[in-house]
């Protein structure tokens, strides 16, 4: 499926004019046509099942995930990485792998079972809080062991 060219301030049938298959050349392409139906294989359809008993509310209030839904290994450094080994790998052949994470500590953790899989000696830094205010009373609000346990979104964690 082909999704039509964005053109500013273009209208409706500019994007249609401007889209693939209206260029000199589509005559020249060779056309490839999928014979295969992917999501008629006996795997997929248990998933569309298992999804359909969900939606019907057939599976009462808790829902099981299958095992097919679980990995053998459970880490995620591990899943990304696998086999590499991490103390002679160079930094460019990492590039492009990435693991998202929804939420800071997440992520924190995800970045610590990575560090676990580095040979190298683990230097911690701790980040520096203070409150800078003219009232005095905002450091009794906000005390340091307060400030350590925040990690703002873009901001590292205090260790």
């Amino acid at each position: 499926m082909q999704v039509s060219p964005v053109l500013p301030k273009g209208s409706r049938s500019l994007s249609v004019a401007s889209c693939l298959k209206k260029h000199n050349l589509w005559s020249k392409f060779i056309k490839l046509n999928l014979i295969k139906n992917k999501r008629a294989l006996e795997a997929e359809r248990k998933c569309s099942n298992w999804l359909l008993e969900i939606g019907e509310v057939k599976s009462g209030d808790n829902v099981m995930l299958p095992d097919i839904c679980y990995t053998s290994e459970q880490n995620p450094a591990k899943q990304l990485y696998g086999d590499l080994n991490l103390s002679t790998i160079m930094a460019k052949e990492l590039k492009g792998q990435a693991i998202l994470a929804l939420t800071n500590n997440a992520s924190i953790y995800i970045n610590n079972q990575v560090l676990l899989c580095l040979p190298r000696k683990t230097i911690v830094y701790e980040a520096v809080d203070d409150i800078v205010s003219d009232d005095p009373s905002d450091r009794l609000t906000f005390p340091v062991e307060f400030l350590d346990s925040l990690t703002p979104t873009g901001m590292p964690p205090y260790k």
